[in-house]
């Protein structure tokens, strides 16, 4: 079994960040509103994870009953996929129940 790197207090933070949006992303598929998205503009912002990187998306989010609402949302994309989310792709989302603008692309 390989030796596990210590954790310093530069990687504990982003760890820490990390089991937050886990979380956060198991919470929305679970009890988030299910919607679809636009996707309007898209930016590589920098920072990664697992050498996937960080991407900020301009949503137009759909949800059934209410009218389209414009949403900035980061997320963590696959460096395989990331270049299948372009402006004018329709994308699943998950949104938070009590603060629609908090949402997740499925």
């Amino acid at each position: 079994m390989p030796a596990r790197k210590p954790e310093t207090p530069t990687t504990k933070p982003m760890l820490g960040r990390m089991a937050a949006e886990q979380r956060r992303a198991k919470r929305l598929m679970a009890e988030g509103l299910v919607g679809q998205a636009t996707i309007t503009e898209v930016r590589e912002i920098g920072g990664s994870s697992n050498r996937s990187p960080v991407v900020e998306f301009d949503l137009r989010v759909l949800l059934e009953g209410r009218e389209p609402y414009p949403v900035t949302h980061r997320q963590v994309v696959s460096r395989r996929v990331v270049g299948s989310f372009a402006p004018g792709a329709v994308v699943p989302v998950r949104v938070d129940p009590g603060n629609v603008a908090e949402v997740m692309i499925a």
